[in-house]
C-alpha cells in the first residue's frame, strides 16, 4: 500500500470517529415510535386496571353469597351482611344489602366508589334457597361503564332459578 493511501485512510477513520452520534431526524423518529407504542398500549393498560378493580367486587360478592349460605344452614334464614363475619376488601367498591334478607332470598350490590366510577362496572348478587335446602346464587354485571351507566336491578328468583335483568349479564 502506498503511504498516501494509508494517510487518507487514517484521516478518514479519525474524522468518522469524531462525527459519531445521532442526527435530529433519527431522534425524532425514535420519539415518534415511542409515542405510537404508548398510544397503542395505554388504553389496554387502563382497561386491565379497571378489570382488576372489578375483580374486587366479584370476589367480595362471592364471599357474601358463601357466608349467607353458611348463615342459612345455621339459622334457617339469610342475614343482613352487617351480621355476617366478613373481611371484605373495600378499596374500590361499596357493598350494600339491596333487600332485607329473609328465609328464602337475599340480594346485595357492589357500586364503584365515586373516584372509580368512570372505569368500573357495578354488580349485584343474590342467593336463594328452597324448602329442600337447595341453593342458587348469581352475580350480575352491568353492561356499561361510567357515571351514566344503568345499575343492574336485583336478580329475580322464580321456580328455583335466579336470573339477571336486561341491563346486566350473568357472570357467575
Amino acid at each position: 500500500m502506498n503511504s498516501n493511501f494509508k494517510i487518507k485512510l487514517l484521516q478518514n477513520l479519525i474524522s468518522a470517529a469524531e462525527d459519531s452520534g445521532f442526527s435530529l431526524i433519527e431522534l425524532l423518529v425514535v420519539i415518534v415510535i415511542i409515542g405510537i407504542l404508548t398510544a397503542i398500549t395505554l388504553p389496554n393498560l387502563l382497561n386491565l386496571v379497571g378489570k382488576g378493580r372489578q375483580a374486587e367486587a366479584i370476589a367480595n360478592l362471592s364471599q357474601i353469597n358463601k357466608a349467607e349460605q353458611s348463615a342459612y344452614s345455621v339459622y334457617g334464614q339469610f342475614l343482613p351482611s352487617s351480621l355476617l363475619d366478613l373481611k371484605l376488601t373495600l378499596n374500590y367498591y361499596s357493598f350494600t344489602d339491596l333487600r332485607a334478607p329473609n328465609s328464602t332470598y337475599a340480594s346485595f350490590s357492589a357500586n364503584a366508589l365515586s373516584q372509580y366510577v368512570a372505569s368500573s362496572k357495578n354488580y349485584v348478587s343474590a342467593i336463594a334457597a328452597d324448602r329442600a335446602g337447595n341453593y342458587a346464587s348469581i352475580i350480575c354485571e352491568a353492561l356499561d361503564v361510567g357515571r351514566t351507566a344503568t345499575a343492574p336491578s336485583p336478580p329475580t328468583y322464580s321456580n328455583g332459578v335466579l336470573s339477571c335483568d336486561s341491563n346486566s349479564k350473568t357472570i357467575r
